[in-house]
């Protein structure tokens, strides 16, 4: 988790005035999502280790079975959902660089400061986020 200390470094104030995706603004973005990028690759070192680190420890080939099971049942999804994030977060930072960083990818329209705030790897704006969900729980019904 980033500290306290580089949270206040990175804070940004948007000001309405203020031109949407101004250099600024994508600056504050690509260090938040530099940020988080670090934190995922430690994350994810640390979890690889863990498991590799695990394996093969115990005195017989069953304990041994045993042990990989339980070490990919606990550790595996975490890294899974783990290397998603930081998947999406290189994807966000080649849209900062391509131009494209901030804008729905289904309207063409700004997602928003708030929203990218929250959660800098989105990609729709809420409108479209809530309009994709709807439609997803109508074909899960059928």
């Amino acid at each position: 988790m980033v500290n306290k200390q580089s949270e206040k470094q990175n804070s940004y104030n948007f000001s309405n005035e203020e031109e949407y995706m101004s250099p600024q603004m994508l600056e504050y973005f690509k260090q938040k999502l530099l940020n988080w990028h670090d934190e995922l690759l430690r994350k994810t070192r640390e979890e690889d280790n863990a498991i590799h680190q695990g394996l093969g420890r115990e005195p017989d080939h069953v304990d041994s079975a045993v042990n990989e099971v339980a070490l990919e049942n606990e550790l595996i999804p975490g890294i899974n959902h783990d290397r998603g994030l930081l998947a999406q977060v290189e994807e966000a930072l080649n849209r900062i660089e391509q131009g494209d960083y901030g804008f729905c990818s289904v309207t063409g329209e700004p997602i928003g400061f708030a929203r990218l705030d929250a959660w800098p790897i989105a990609t729709r704006s809420i409108e479209a986020q809530e309009e994709e969900e709807k439609n997803n729980k109508v074909h899960t019904k059928l």
